[in-house]
């Protein structure tokens, strides 16, 4: 009886330990997973980013352009960085919609998978 009770317990603790074992190797592939996605939306984003700044420095060129013949060359690179300007404060005033809410969302889909 006595040596059959220390058997159970020794594959009990075998057993446990197995099991946290598996937990650990579990959580380091969800972290892998979590972090690459992380990862890989934040490098898509810079590449958008820079492609969008290009775009910008472009159409300021071309707005330039178009305003030049109207007031002049000086007051058409004054009113493009004015329109550049009042489009910054509209972000800056609809930050949370436009950058907080969805980055929370984001993260929090990737944190918290109920799927798991």
């Amino acid at each position: 009886m006595k040596e059959k009770l220390s058997d159970e317990i020794r594959d009990i603790i075998a057993q446990v330990k197995q099991w946290i074992s598996c937990e650990a190797e579990y959580a380091k592939l969800t972290l892998a997973e979590k972090l690459t996605i992380f990862l890989g939306t934040i490098g898509l984003a810079a590449i958008l980013f820079l492609l969008v700044m290009i775009a910008l420095i472009i159409f300021s060129l071309c707005l330039v352009g178009v305003f030049a013949p109207l007031v002049g060359t000086t007051l058409a690179y004054l009113c493009t960085g004015g329109v550049f300007l009042v489009l910054a404060i509209i972000v800056a005033l609809l930050r949370k919609p436009l950058i907080f809410n969805p980055l929370a969302r984001m993260l929090t889909k990737l944190l918290i998978n109920k799927e798991a």
